[in-house]
């Protein structure tokens, strides 16, 4: 089915921002794609950093840094020369896994408000993200069901639950109040 006639809704979109130095900063718009590429590289070479801090943290430093390197020695890597948001969007997942990881080691509102941050900018770079918001709210249940034997509470995630409670409350609000569709909250 075709998306409806009439105007589309605005949507944030981090992949653009991204990108936009490297128009700003050059005058010729040939300049400006390989100033573009340049920053894509970057970008997605940037998800080298996350790997290598969640890896260290289970194996020693040599094989953090083969992790690495495999971090970025992965097909879609191709795209780095191409103006896409998987560019952006690698980095950032890696981010919030590493965020998820420190998360459920120790449950600390900081930790949580970065992650569900990291969760934020993930989607506005990509709507398909949104599964990492359901993949983060079923993390803690599943460490909870997993680690029946030890003493591990619920409770320490309730500012998590409650942040993505009321601002799924306030979206759907917000919505209803500009007499926008709710069905078009993750865009087209």
């Amino acid at each position: 089915a075709l998306p409806p006639r009439g105007p589309r809704p605005r949507q944030v979109c981090a992949h653009p921002l991204l990108l936009s130095p490297a128009y700003a900063l050059v005058w010729s718009a040939a300049d400006a794609s390989h100033a573009a590429r340049v920053v894509n590289a970057l970008a997605i070479c940037s998800g080298v950093l996350p790997v290598n801090l969640r890896a260290r943290r289970v194996v020693r430093p040599g094989l953090a840094f083969g992790a690495a390197v495999f971090a970025v020695a992965i097909p879609p890597t191709v795209y780095a020369g191409t103006l896409m948001t998987e560019n952006a969007f690698y980095p950032i997942f890696a981010w919030v896994a590493f965020a998820l990881v420190l998360a459920l080691e120790r449950p600390t509102l900081r930790r949580q408000l970065l992650l569900l941050a990291l969760c934020a900018l993930a989607f506005v770079t990509r709507a398909q993200a949104v599964a990492l918001f359901g993949a983060v709210l079923a993390a803690p249940l599943v460490l909870e069901w997993t680690e029946r034997g030890r003493p591990r509470r619920l409770g320490g995630w309730k500012p998590l639950y409650g942040v993505v409670a009321v601002g799924g409350i306030v979206v759907f609000v917000v919505k209803h109040a500009r007499g926008e569709s709710r069905s078009g909250i993750l865009g087209w």
